[in-house]
């Protein structure tokens, strides 16, 4: 009975907590609350921006580079003087290090921890154009809160992605296009002379080529369109439907030309049936072989039993055409030269005749032909020292285009270095002023409660 009755009483006394001893407190305690209420607003702001963002923002871009040179399948980047970069490579120990101590401003990065802990990354990024094609870009990440302040982060990871323009540069600098003029050429037989002339011009040509390819034909060269350089090359090499190296393999040919000193045109020639003599048991070695691997294909076809499989047969049959060909190859080049130096195929062999060839024409030393010679070896030279000149035309041609136009990082989407997963401070102030007037009125509200019941 007892036990009900305190029931009783305690279900009868009335709540103290009511919204008119809330507004009570907060009107007798407004300054705690005030205070209260302000203090929680600042800590929630500056938990916020100092505290929880940097620990969960992160800074990234998407890039990816235009360079001199050419890029493998795996995405490594051939450069002008033979370098090797992948993109990977922006975020190396080494050249993380280089980038820290390129700026005071980096001095205070921890590089060993950065590294050790992968804070900064690099992954291929796959971009579908609504074909069959995807452009290919990469994307570098970093943790905010290993960099002093967010902008110093952002400034890093833009001069990482930035890092390989200087070597793309310094190979674009002494970048020359591939010469084949010898220093010997001088000293080199006609026929020599030519091969390297022919290989010089083909060379100059394709970089043309190509530059147009890669900038088109009416991209400014220092203030000219490629394709007058282009044209005018081509020009000043035209001769009738071939070019002047062609031309001058042909005259060599039909006239015999030969390079020899006056006077002594009896040593010339025997220098030339030393020479020939040497040619002579070359062709007869690769008429053996010839006749070997023949046999060997001959037989190859013919059997029927032959214990091999359709993979290995077809191999050996490819081994031995290949063979073949270049065998008949070097056998044709070895007949063209004993014929061009005046010997000829008597029926049982090659023997000297003096009335043809490079051989007849010392021997009758005839002054028209003798002129024409030296006519000639004039025109090889000429041709070298133009070919050596417009190499040099080539290659400032190709150093000026690009370090203008292939030697640039291209930042996607956002074209700089953004940060994510942030939270907005002002986020915090509110939830901060929220929860310190909430707070500090209920804390408020007790005090007052409890005093009025004492």
């Amino acid at each position: 009975m007892a036990e009900e009755q305190e029931l009783y009483v305690k279900a009868e006394k009335p709540s103290r907590w009511t919204f008119k001893n809330y507004f009570k407190a907060i009107k007798r305690f407004k300054w705690w609350v005030v205070g209260a209420t302000a203090l929680c607003t600042a800590l929630g702001f500056v938990s916020f921006k100092f505290v929880l963002n940097p620990l969960k923002e992160e800074l990234s871009a998407n890039f990816s580079y235009t360079l001199a040179g050419t890029v493998d399948n795996d995405g490594t980047y051939h450069l002008l003087d033979g370098t090797l970069f992948h993109p990977y490579d922006v975020i190396s120990y080494d050249n993380l290090k280089a980038t820290k101590e390129s700026k005071k401003d980096y001095a205070s990065l921890n590089i060993d921890k950065i590294y050790k802990e992968s804070s900064i990354t690099v992954v291929k990024v796959l971009t579908d154009n609504g074909d069959e094609t995807k452009s290919i870009s990469y994307r570098i990440s970093a943790k905010s809160s290993d960099f002093p302040k967010k902008e110093v982060g952002e400034e890093f990871l833009y001069d990482l992605i930035n890092s390989p323009l200087s070597i793309s540069a310094k190979a674009i600098e002494t970048y020359k296009i591939n010469t084949y003029v010898t220093d010997n050429f001088d000293e080199l037989a006609f026929d020599q002379e030519i091969g390297q002339l022919s290989k010089q011009y083909s060379m100059i040509s394709s970089v043309y080529q190509t530059l147009q390819q890669k900038f088109g034909s009416s991209t400014l060269v220092e203030g000219k369109p490629l394709y007058e350089y282009t044209n005018g090359f081509a020009s000043k090499y035209k001769v009738g439907s071939s070019n002047l190296a062609d031309a001058l393999s042909g005259q060599l040919l039909s006239n015999h030309f030969v390079k020899y000193e006056k006077g002594k045109e009896t040593e010339k020639i025997s220098e030339i049936d030393a020479y020939c003599e040497s040619l002579v048991k070359v062709r007869e070695t690769k008429l053996n072989d010839y006749a070997r691997y023949k046999e060997s294909l001959d037989l190859l076809n013919s059997s029927q039993s032959i214990n091999i499989s359709d993979t290995e047969f077809i191999k050996l049959i490819t081994e031995y055409t290949l063979q073949l060909n270049s065998l008949k190859e070097s056998i044709n080049q070895a007949e063209t030269q004993l014929e061009y130096y005046g010997w000829e195929d008597s029926g049982s062999g090659y023997v000297p005749n003096d009335s043809k060839g490079v051989r007849g024409e010392l021997i009758k030393k005839d002054s028209s032909w003798v002129k024409a010679n030296d006519d000639f070896g004039k025109a090889v030279s000429d041709a070298k020292d133009s070919l050596v000149e417009d190499s040099e035309s080539a290659s400032k041609a190709s150093r000026y285009l690009y370090s203008t136009y292939m030697n640039k990082v291209v930042l996607i989407d956002s074209a700089y270095v953004v940060s994510s997963g942030t939270i907005s401070a002002f986020i915090g102030l509110i939830a901060g002023l929220a929860l310190g007037f909430i707070a500090s009125s209920l804390v408020c509200t007790a005090v007052f409660i409890n005093k009025e019941e004492k």
